[in-house]
């Protein structure tokens, strides 16, 4: 390795005894969902020590999600939900008229912009089927073709005779 290169760098190992731990600044509720996530991705050794964080930063898009859906579920005083899909404004101007204005629910907006995120880790830690098609399999190997090289497999062509 030439010397201006860095050096490859591991913060540890992981077996089966010493599971990945979930960094300490986690929610409870992210926590909840590294509980969640963390099993199903050590066996397959997705999960690794130096790619913990993309499951965390998977955690807390996660937990925005249910925290906004809570939000949206939320009722009043008077028991009807709070949450409107569309907010309306109505202003008065000077000379009496009144002027309507609907925009769209700002949870709307951050409920999709954590979906979004969401889904970028979701992929990055192969936890949806397109991602996981994108990934190549284990090569397997049988006793006709171990050892070939693509050059044995193919075969050199048809030469000419002289």
């Amino acid at each position: 390795m030439r010397p201006k290169h860095k050096q490859q760098r591991t913060v540890g190992t992981v077996t089966a005894t010493h599971p990945v731990p979930p960094p300490p600044h986690l929610t409870a509720l992210e926590r909840e969902q590294w509980m969640y996530y963390a099993p199903l991705l050590e066996p397959n050794g997705r999960l690794t020590l130096e790619g913990r964080d993309t499951l965390a930063k998977y955690c807390t898009a996660l937990a925005q999600v249910a925290l906004i859906k809570a939000e949206m579920e939320a009722v009043g005083k008077d028991g009807q939900p709070t949450y409107r899909v569309v907010l309306l404004s109505v202003t008065v101007d000077a000379a009496g008229n009144e002027h309507v204005t609907a925009k769209t629910n700002p949870l709307n907006v951050a409920l999709r912009q954590w979906l979004e995120t969401a889904r970028k880790y979701e992929s990055d830690l192969i936890l949806n089927p397109a991602a996981a098609i994108r990934v190549p399999g284990p090569i397997p190997v049988d006793d006709e073709h171990a050892g070939s090289t693509p050059h044995d497999f193919y075969g050199e062509g048809q030469r000419k005779p002289m």
